[in-house]
């Protein structure tokens, strides 16, 4: 069941002769967002906690608030006429979702682990957007609007692979870029995600995905400490495999 925190923010007191310490943000520790537009986010929205399982939202519902991500995984998908749910993208703490122009989501999210995130409503959103003391949300958004086209497209490139391994390889690609690029780790990666998420990702059965990862450890591709960590020791290999070419 969702949670909510009322004060999504508590700060510190003031050290005599000193600057404010950080704020203490949830999930413990202190931290301040690198990324535009959060630490005025974590001042005006509420904090909402999820159970594994649980929907932010659901396919065609009322679109009445946009979440962000502080800690945990989502999954996007869709409900399809047959039951079945291919899932779109995984989103990780720094991401937006449920940012759109119509009065329905589209899509439905729902948390792959237990998730922290702030909820910030569609109306509020909406406002804030034409304020020009808003600008840096307002970069926030237009971001996430680019990744969004921008994964989609690269989705989009995997499943046009016929090959398991060469759609698991773009896939495993593409979480070590995002991993790199938000300075998390070497070649590292942690999969918090099911065998059967990542083959509803990647458009295949999760028996297929078990043998795609076997490929790639006999290739020397990869290397498992357990299920849910992957080390990449051949990143040329990696990059070969997912476009469609035989490693070496």
């Amino acid at each position: 069941m969702m949670t909510v925190t009322q004060a999504p923010l508590k700060r510190r007191p003031r050290p005599e002769g000193g600057r404010p310490p950080p704020p203490v943000w949830p999930g413990g520790g202190s931290a301040s967002p690198s990324r535009p537009g959060w630490r005025w986010l974590a001042q005006v929205a509420l904090v909402v906690r999820f159970e594994k399982g649980e929907e932010l939202y659901g396919d065609d519902s009322r679109a009445d608030a946009m979440f962000a991500i502080i800690t945990g995984m989502v999954k996007i998908h869709k409900v399809l006429p047959d039951g079945k749910r291919p899932i779109l993208a995984f989103l990780f703490a720094g991401d937006l979702l449920g940012v759109t122009d119509q009065t329905t989501h589209a899509v439905a999210a729902s948390a792959g682990s237990a998730v922290t995130a702030y909820r910030y409503p569609s109306v509020l959103l909406e406002r804030s957007l034409h304020q020009d003391a808003f600008l840096e949300f307002n970069l926030l958004i237009r971001q996430t609007l680019c990744r969004e086209v921008r994964e989609a497209r690269e989705h989009a490139l995997i499943l046009r692979r016929l090959d398991a391994a060469g759609r698991l390889a773009g896939f495993l690609s593409r979480l070590l870029a995002r991993a790199q690029g938000m300075g998390e780790g070497d070649w590292d990666l942690y999969l918090p995600m099911d065998r059967s998420d990542i083959a509803a990702y990647i458009g295949t059965s999760p028996e297929a995905v078990s043998r795609a990862f076997r490929r790639l450890a006999d290739d020397g591709v990869v290397r498992f400490r357990d299920r849910r960590h992957v080390r990449i020791t051949n990143p040329d290999g990696l990059a070969a495999l997912a476009a469609g070419k035989t490693p070496r």
